[in-house]
């Protein structure tokens, strides 16, 4: 039985430690990937809510009556999330085997 283990532990080792190598470069990847996109819709974001407060206070006040604050909020989480969906799609595909034609 010991001969059974090391032999299925020999087999078995090295594809576990490549599978567990992809995962941890898949995700590293998407935490970067997510990391500087969020920086880049924050900073967006923020230059597009300085640009509305300093217009003149009619013009804001219709803007916020007519929540364009909140669709621009809206429209950079959804776009957000599609980048994260797309990430993690991208991470599984590359870990599908297909079989040889």
């Amino acid at each position: 039985m010991p001969y059974f283990i090391a032999m299925l532990v020999g087999a078995l080792g090295p594809m576990l430690m490549s599978v567990a190598g992809r995962v941890l470069i898949a995700l590293g990847i998407g935490v970067v990937t997510y990391a500087g996109i969020d920086t880049a819709i924050t900073a967006f974001k923020t230059q597009a809510f300085t640009y509305m407060a300093g217009a003149p206070s009619t013009v804001v006040n219709i803007l916020y009556l007519t929540k364009v604050d909140q669709a621009i909020t809206i429209i950079f989480s959804a776009y957000l999330g599609t980048v994260a969906m797309r990430g993690i799609a991208g991470a599984l595909t590359k870990f599908v085997h297909k079989a040889p034609a």
